[in-house]
């Protein structure tokens, strides 16, 4: 599927990917090199969020830790640590591809997300004018449905996004450090 940016708020026109093809990609995302100590630590997954403060409009950024206490161990003896499963919404998965240079301009986020780059790197900007970078198999969530918005642009590209759609329920405030 070819995904375009289109209009001057960020919208991508999208088609949902079929379970059968993204299984295997997400497995493929998945994969590192092993690495006994660090599972066996439990190093903490981090992603950064990017949200309404409820205050004058404006967003802001803080910091969510994904919860892995499933601790489980394979046919090899290797332990690992899982966390629980992440419901999506009806939208599901989006891959997106985005030029060198491409900027998103001022835009609110359609829906909850959370976005996963695989290639490139992306820097984005809240009204309060903070800024943040990330680069391959970096995540952020998108949760700023309302006030002022924020700004996106793509530092070396192209990038390749993975974009997975929460339900309107789902509450990042729980995953809060």
């Amino acid at each position: 599927a070819v995904f375009r940016a289109r209009g001057t708020r960020g919208e991508v026109s999208r088609c949902r990917p079929r379970l059968t093809t993204v299984a295997p990609v997400l497995a493929l995302l998945a994969w590192r090199r092993p690495r006994r100590v660090a599972a066996a630590k439990g190093v903490p997954v981090r992603i950064t969020r990017i949200y309404d403060t409820g205050v004058g409009g404006e967003s802001s950024f803080d910091e969510l830790e994904i919860p892995r206490g499933n601790a489980a161990e394979n046919a090899n003896g290797v332990r690992y640590l899982a966390s629980d499963g992440i419901p999506t919404a009806d939208d599901g998965v989006l891959f997106l591809d985005l030029p060198q240079g491409y900027e998103s301009g001022w835009h609110n986020g359609a829906q909850q997300l959370i976005g996963v780059v695989l290639s490139g790197r992306l820097e984005a900007e809240t009204s309060t004018g903070e800024k943040r970078q990330w680069g391959p198999l970096e995540a952020f969530m998108v949760d700023d449905r309302t006030g002022k918005g924020h700004n996106g642009r793509v530092l070396e590209g192209p990038a390749r996004l993975l974009y997975v759609f929460l339900p309107e329920d789902f509450d990042a405030e729980r995953w809060k450090v």
